[in-house]
């Protein structure tokens, strides 16, 4: 019952407020959207798209994947390597060194690739990558998990 009693309160201040409360790109504020849930209404929920990649292999490309997101699916692979690894308790730094190593390579070679050009619309997912990996790999080498 208290928190019921908490929530009636929360909308209530809400809808005290002057309507200045910043809003969301829709117009609706989030404290709108809380009290049309409390009230029942559902609320409204955009359509998500497909990921690029679906998109370029069932709408035209020639039916391949380009060559750029295996480059890239390489970084994120030794990415989930590496950070499976680091949750693991059973593994010692010792053990984490190689797989910190091979994602830092993987992504200095993208990198690299990234500077001489290309990647189109991938390039940004590309740098993205690069980057996360980068700072993984500095945490490490810095002995965040010390």
């Amino acid at each position: 019952m208290k928190v019921t009693n908490e929530l009636v309160s929360l909308v209530e201040q809400y809808q005290a407020k002057p309507a200045s409360c910043a809003t969301n790109a829709t117009g609706r504020s989030f404290g709108d959207t809380l009290a049309d849930e409390l009230e029942g209404a559902p609320a409204e929920v955009a359509p998500a798209g497909r990921p690029e990649i679906v998109e370029y292999v069932l709408n035209g490309g020639d039916g391949e994947i380009p060559p750029e997101w295996f480059k890239i699916n390489g970084v994120v692979d030794s990415m989930d390597r590496y950070s499976e690894a680091l949750g693991n308790p059973v593994y010692t730094l010792k053990d984490l060194e190689p797989l910190a190593a091979d994602m830092e390579q993987q992504a200095q070679s993208l990198y690299s690739e990234l500077q001489g050009g290309g990647f189109g619309s991938l390039r940004e997912l590309a740098e993205e990558a690069v980057a996360q990996a980068q700072v993984a790999a500095i945490k490490f080498r810095r002995g965040d998990y010390i």
